[in-house]
Parts: structure tokens; sequence; C-alpha cells
């Protein structure tokens, strides 16, 4: 029935004036919101990053330079040392005591064998040693970190959101068609609507994934300088280590060596002695005495000599040996000051991550405070139209109670709880009657008149057990299928059906 068959302009029955007067002040109502200008929302809707976000990332760019200084001063120290010559061993030469006899011609005179030093100890070759550099945040390409997360994450989100505006425009036609509005300004200004909340989603939504994005690629960047550098500073101490042992091994070869030509030395000599011993027995008594005595002198000079050359090269050998053990332990130490300097960037790192964090859930609360504007902003520029449709509710019910050609709708439904000892159980139900309809509003739209049919028929032919269902779970479940088109759509190709 139209406006016209509830203001008598159908045969055989008629309306009220006062709900003639009712309707008519209900569709001055509509006018006027209909005339209602589109007010656009002109505060920020994302929030903008803030200092503490950039101050974090600030700090993670200028994190490697922190142990910089201190990674230089170990790199000089540990050039300092690999330059270090150890205490040079050359071994003395020993000069054994001549000895005449007094009666009898010389024999061949026994002269000291001349020892030979070894090769001297080479110092540290330093080309043999690895050199340790820090990198730097730039020295990174960025997109070949994030490409990848932009690829699979941000492009996968925005094809969805794409998706969701379709299938939105696509109830919005449908809504339209329903409507006998498609093509129209109305039309237009839903879709226009619908396309601005696309885009600002759209921006909110990628903003975040870009921010998410930089961060994930900057803490990669600096896991891989990281250990970059750790494994520079190992290779390079390997390197240092293995330098050291060969220096140890040369030194120990040529103590063996100075050792082995000195007691060849000193076999030679014994058996020269041996020798001319053997010739003095040819000769007098005395003067074999007296030889006796040369030799023995002789033997004590040497024996004294010998060990005194051999005391002076034990102790070039200690002071060579220290000289070592001092120079590795200030490569020791560099290697401690390298990891220093690490451990300076590592922590400024850190801080500059925890102020990224701290920046981005500050972010995080101030876009909760834009949205909840905008969502305010939404309520009360839809106020009116809220307002329309109680209006519409309202007098669709008193047109509704008044041209049932039965008892008021008030008095059977009052009478009907009441046979069935739910009275005072079921009032809050009979009250809801007097909104209702939540699921058909939710699937027509405040704005179409189709949902008011389904009213009428829900209070009038409706079977008895729907109609207790309905008014006992119909705003509940209008609110669930809110965002849900798809489901929407099946529920009104059912509403379609009755009423008729």
């Amino acid at each position: 029935m139209g406006l016209l068959g509830f203001l008598g302009g159908k045969k055989g029955g008629g309306t009220p004036k006062y709900a003639q007067k009712a309707l008519l002040g209900m569709l001055d109502e509509a006018k006027k919101t209909a005339a209602i200008p589109f007010t656009p929302y002109e505060e920020t809707r994302v929030a903008p990053v803030n200092s503490t976000i950039t101050g974090g990332i600030s700090t993670i760019n200028s994190a490697p330079a922190a142990g910089a200084s201190a990674i230089n001063a170990a790199i000089d120290l540990a050039k300092q040392k690999a330059s270090y010559s150890p205490l040079q061993i050359t071994a003395p030469t020993m000069t054994a005591a001549t000895m005449n006899a007094s009666s009898i011609a010389p024999v061949q005179g026994i002269f000291g064998a001349t020892v030979a030093p070894v090769a001297d100890v080479s110092g540290v070759d330093r080309s043999l040693v690895g050199q340790v550099g820090a990198d730097t945040f730039l020295d990174y390409d960025m997109g070949a970190y994030m490409n990848p997360y932009l690829q699979n994450v941000v492009g996968s989100v925005m094809d969805n959101l794409a998706f969701q505006r379709e299938q939105q425009r696509g109830v919005d036609n449908a809504r339209a068609v329903q409507a006998g509005a498609f093509g129209g300004s109305r039309q237009a200004v839903v879709d226009a609507q619908t396309n601005d909340m696309f885009n600002r989603t759209l921006g909110t939504t990628v903003s975040d994934l870009y921010n998410r994005g930089y961060d994930t690629a900057s803490g990669l960047i600096m896991q891989d300088a990281n250990r970059k550098l750790s494994a520079d500073q190992t290779n390079q101490g390997a390197d240092v280590s293995l330098l050291g042992m060969d220096q140890e091994a040369k030194a120990r070869n040529q103590a063996a060596a100075q050792a082995a030509a000195l007691a060849e030395a000193g076999y030679s000599q014994d058996a020269a002695k041996t020798n001319q011993s053997v010739l003095f027995n040819t000769g007098a008594r005395n003067a074999e005495m007296e030889q006796a005595a040369a030799a023995a002198n002789m033997a004590a000079a040497n024996a004294a000599s010998q060990g005194n050359a051999a005391s002076g090269l034990e102790a070039l050998k200690v002071n060579q040996a220290a000289g070592l053990t001092a120079n590795q332990q200030g490569v020791t130490a560099a290697g401690l000051l390298g990891d220093f300097g690490a451990d300076q960037s590592r922590i400024k790192l850190d801080a500059g991550t925890a102020a990224v964090q701290a920046g981005s859930l500050t972010q995080s609360i101030q876009q909760k405070m834009e949205d909840e504007k905008y969502l305010e902003f939404l309520r009360k520029i839809g106020h009116p139209a809220a307002q329309l449709g109680i209006l519409q509710s309202a007098t669709g019910q008193l047109v509704q109670t008044e041209t049932r050609p039965t008892q008021g709708l008030f008095e059977v439904e009052a009478m009907r709880l009441k046979n069935d000892g739910m009275a005072m159980d079921n009032a809050g139900k009979f009250m809801g009657m007097l909104g209702g309809c939540w699921v058909a509003r939710e699937v027509y739209g405040a704005d179409n008149p189709e949902w008011l049919r389904v009213r009428a028929w829900l209070f009038s032919t409706a079977p008895a057990w729907f109609r207790d269902l309905y008014l006992r779970h119909g705003e509940r479940f209008a609110a669930w299928i809110a965002d849900k088109p798809v489901l929407k759509f099946l529920i009104r190709q059912l509403m379609n059906r009755v009423g008729h």
C-alpha cells in the first residue's frame, strides 16, 4: 500500500486525520533531512610520525660511529704489536787457552771452534693480519631488505582492501536499485563516501605497514652489519694467533740450533786435548808434569768460559720470551678494546630501537584518538537520519495499528502474552515492537520503506514462534550481520517474498 492508500486514496478504507498529519509531518522531516548538505571531515585522519620515532631512527643511524673510535684504537694497537721485533740472540765466541811445553817442542796448538749464529727471527708480516672495518647503516641497500616485505605484505593488503571496496560498492548499488535511486545523486554520494573511506583506510594501513617494514629492514641491516664485524674480528684474531705461534716456533728452533753448535764445539775441543796429551807422554817427567798442570789449567779456563757463555745465552732467551709474552698481551688488549667499541655501537642501536618502538606506541595511541574523533563526526552527521528512522518507525506503527481490521495490535499482543502466562516476563519484548524490525532495517537500510512492509507482516500474519524469536534475538542478530554484506543479501532475498 502506498502513501495515498494510507491517506485514504484506497477505496473502502482510510487513515484517520491525525495519522495523515503524522505521515505528512514525517514526509516533511524526510525532506529536511535530505536537504542537509554534505559535511566533509577536515580533521587529521592519519597520525603523523612523531619526533621520538625520527630521533630513534637517527640514533640507529649513528650507532656504527659510536664505537668507531674504540675499534680504530684497537686496530692501531694491533698494528703496533704486529710490528714488534723480538730480542735477537747471538752466540758468544769462546777462545781456548794455549798450552806450551817447557821442555819439549810444542805440539800443534788447540784452537776453540767458532760457533756460527743461526738465522735471526724476523718480525711479524703485518700484511698477513686481516683488517677490521665498521660498516655504517648507509652502506646497505634498504630497498633490498624492504622489497620482499612490500611485495608480500603491502601488495596483498592493498589487493584485499580493493576487493572489499568493490564488494561494498556492489552492496551500495544493490541498495540503490532497490530504492530506485541507481544512477542518481544519492548513489553518487554513497559511492563517494565508500571511496573516501577506502582511501582513508588504505592510507592508514599502508602507512603503518611501511613503518613496520622500515623497522624490520633496519633491524635486519644492523644484524648483518654486526655479524660481518664479528666475523672480521674473529678472523683477525685467528691471524694474530697463528703469527704468534709461528714466531714462537722460530725462536725455539733458533735456541735448539745454538745449543747443538755449542755442544759440537765442545766435543772438538775435548778431542784436541786428548791428542795433545798423548804426544806429551814421550817427554821428560818434569815436562810431563808441567804439561799436565798447564793442560789442567787450560781445561779449567775453557770450562769457565764455556759456562759463562751458556749462562749469558740462557738469559737472552729468557728476555726474548718475556718480550714475546708482553707483545701477545698487547694483542689481547687490542681485541678487548675492539669488543668494547662493538658493545658501544650495540648499546646505541638498542637505545634507538627502543625509542622507535616507544614512538610507534605513541603514534598508535594518537591514531586511535583520531579514529575516535572521526567516529564521533560520523555519529554527529548521521544523527538526523537516525532520528528520521525513529520517526518513520513510530509513524508506520501508528498507521499499522489504525488500519488493522481486527482488534488493535497492542490489545491483541497483550491478550496473547497474558494467556501464555508470560505478561511480566515478556513486557520488554512487547515494548520492543515500538521499534522492531532491526534486521529488516539493517538489510534494506533505514531510508528504504521496504522494511516497514516486513514489520507489518511480522506483527500481523507472521507465525507466532517466529515473532517471539525475532523480538528476543533480532536486535543482536542485526548488529552481528552489520559487516557481512553477503549474508545481508541472502536475507533480503527471503524478505522480498513476505508481506505482499
